[in-house]
């Protein structure tokens, strides 16, 4: 992988039957998304991470929006997904944007030139905090210029390049490294997206206007197989508390993960209105537990 579009453009692929096997969760999604747009409806609404567009049924939310805007890299996935729900493209605006700006600061473009050059442990974590440098000297509010009404953000905060850029870690680095080193600089990598995570939220709500609502959905954990026999027999036997307690138990257990905290740090400064816990069957093989939270200024 050579850059961030590269691997959304992975992501996006589609199998054949995904649109219908997120049929449930997209329906649940979408109704929590129009519970808190019917309040004040007639607003510019922005959605970031629309990829596919098989998290949102547009067709039910659009009457409840003036104007509505899709931010994702892989534009093409958008398109396809707006036309695959029956709507014009016109009847939308995209922004083809890296919400990371790692493409923006050539990231991955520099990294590949720094690790042909077999840097030491050292030299990797300067080049690496110098990078960072340059992806934060510009938020994503400055890249878009303008605000919303409300934002939607679909499961972003587990993409974030975390497990992308530790693959390309183990496929280029020097062979000079030890074994401690490659995996300190793997565990920096990860310390690395807590101040990611707070830099991207902090350009979302920058984008929000005075009263503006936020709908963010991040994947917390994957639901684990020995709990369910398949998604369609089990979601409808499913509680809100059986997930919140699945969910506080593994936290308990294991700790917070970045989709735990992508949550965390943008309601920070929030008003936290409601949550709810959705099973997002995301592959025929990987179910996730989503969490949804509506905030507010």
């Amino acid at each position: 992988m050579n850059n961030v579009a590269d691997f959304l453009t992975q992501v996006n692929q589609r199998e054949d039957d995904r649109y219908l096997c997120w049929l449930s969760y997209r329906k649940a999604l979408t109704d929590m998304m129009v519970k808190a747009l019917s309040f004040r409806p007639n607003r510019d609404v922005l959605v970031i991470g629309s990829g596919a567009l098989d998290d949102l049924e547009i067709q039910t939310l659009k009457p409840y929006t003036k104007t509505m805007t899709f931010l994702d890299l892989d534009r093409k996935a958008t398109e396809e997904g707006i036309l695959r729900q029956g709507l014009p493209l016109d009847a939308f605006h995209l922004i083809q944007q890296d919400i990371t700006r790692f493409d923006d600061v050539a990231f991955f473009e520099a990294w590949h030139k720094k690790m042909a050059e077999k840097p030491s442990y050292a030299e990797t974590i300067l080049f690496v905090n110098h990078m960072m440098e340059e992806v934060y000297k510009v938020s994503l509010d400055q890249v878009i210029g303008q605000t919303f009404d409300a934002i939607i953000i679909l499961p972003i905060y587990t993409q974030l390049i975390y497990h992308e850029w530790v693959k390309i870690l183990d496929h280029t680095h020097p062979q000079s490294w030890t074994h401690e080193e490659l995996n300190k600089v793997s565990t920096y990598l990860l310390d690395l997206m807590v101040p990611l995570i707070d830099h991207v939220n902090k350009g979302i709500q920058a984008c929000l206007s005075a009263n503006g609502d936020i709908l963010v959905a991040s994947d917390m954990l994957e639901w684990n197989p020995k709990d369910w026999i398949t998604f369609e027999a089990t979601y409808p036997n499913l509680s809100e508390q059986d997930l919140t307690e699945y969910y506080l138990s593994y936290v308990n257990q294991y700790g917070m993960g970045l989709g735990d905290y992508g949550l965390w740090s943008m309601k920070d400064g929030l008003i936290h209105h409601e949550s709810r816990f959705l099973l997002w069957p995301l592959t025929k093989e990987r179910t996730m537990l989503v969490q949804v939270m509506h905030l507010s200024r």
